[in-house]
């Protein structure tokens, strides 16, 4: 299962540090905020995650009544409200999120 960073608390620790190599400069602190320096850039580029839109939550309604449709016709061996189930609803969630982009 994916683990997610908060990324205001991961600035929040980043920016602790840059004032700690404000206050004991050394070549050691000073690398760790040049470090510091370039993950803040990396993490400037990131996209943050949002919450499902209702456009996802119809998304996954309308995949839900597919993989249900499928399970009655015997078109895939799933049985309903099952770990298997949901897994198969999120996969193929997944798949359409991915070929939009």
């Amino acid at each position: 299962m994916a683990q997610y960073i908060n990324k205001d608390a991961l600035i929040a620790e980043i920016e602790k540090l840059k004032d700690e190599a404000k206050i004991h400069p050394s070549d050691f602190v000073c690398g760790r905020l040049s470090i510091c320096k370039e993950l803040m850039n990396f993490l400037d580029t990131l996209e943050v995650k949002e919450g499902l839109t209702w456009e996802d939550i119809r998304e996954i309604y309308i995949i839900f009544a597919e993989v249900d449709t499928e399970i009655e016709l015997c078109k895939v061996d799933i049985k309903s409200e099952t770990i298997g189930y949901y897994q198969e609803v999120l996969k193929r969630f997944k798949e359409g999120k991915e070929s939009k982009v």
